[in-house]
């Protein structure tokens, strides 16, 4: 109504949130019905279906864990980088200790969602310039990890101060970000390597990639703000192509 968002997006937004509590009342109702037939000892049924349902961070992980070593996502990675590229993904959904009925939705579908063959083949080619990489880094994983870190830290500084994507701030960090994703040859010539990682990051994502971003926002409100920042990050890697 303010006019921020256009309306088809936040119409879009008021459906997936009511489809939300659709799947959510849903649970709850099949959690009851099950109970009943256990009229002997419905609270402890009820007590025990609950547990079942909200998976803790071990049992993500090792979901997580048990898809990618099945998948063969990783070959070909050494075990140095390989918790490199989940490094955000552990940090905000994996290790997320409380997880509310609507939180429990949410990992249910990304679960369906990484269960996809296709999904992971689109994983894949969207962290392409990754993989490219690890091949011949310029530092090491842990350093590697560091920076991007501080990376994601500005950009929630830019976004604080609500700086523009052509700010010399956002466009400072646009340079180190894709710098970070050179490797040790394609260093050597910045522009020419930003041309191409600048094309790169800016071919449109899948539906299924979208949608995983969506569930993880939806799974903590700090990965929210890191695609916030992600999205800060591509305004500015398209201001700085134009302008060359």
């Amino acid at each position: 109504m303010s006019g921020e968002i256009q309306v088809a997006k936040a119409l879009d937004w008021q459906i997936e949130a009511l489809e939300t509590q659709v799947s959510t009342l849903t649970n709850m109702i099949s959690i009851l019905r099950q109970a009943k037939e256990h009229e002997g000892d419905s609270l402890r049924y009820i007590y025990d279906l609950v547990n079942t349902r909200v998976i803790n961070p071990e049992k993500r992980n090792q979901f997580i864990n048990e898809k990618v070593e099945k998948s063969k996502f990783l070959d070909g990675i050494s075990e140095e980088w390989r918790g490199s590229l989940f490094y955000f993904f552990n940090k905000y959904i994996i290790n997320q200790v409380k997880v509310s009925a609507k939180q429990t939705v949410a990992w249910n579908e990304l679960q369906e969602l990484v269960n996809d063959p296709q999904f992971l083949s689109d994983l894949r080619h969207d962290e392409f310039l990754f993989f490219n990489m690890v091949h011949q880094p310029r530092f090491d994983a842990a350093t590697w990890v560091k920076k991007l870190e501080d990376i994601h830290i500005r950009l929630d500084t830019a976004l604080k101060q609500k700086c523009s994507a052509d700010s010399p701030f956002v466009q400072a960090i646009v340079e180190d970000a894709a710098m970070l994703y050179a490797n040790s040859e394609q260093s050597i010539n910045k522009e020419e390597f930003f041309r191409y990682f600048a094309e790169y990051a800016q071919n449109p994502r899948t539906e299924r990639i979208e949608r995983f971003n969506t569930l993880c926002s939806i799974l903590s409100p700090k990965f929210r703000s890191f695609s916030k920042g992600n999205t800060l990050l591509l305004q500015g890697i398209q201001w700085k192509l134009e302008h060359m």
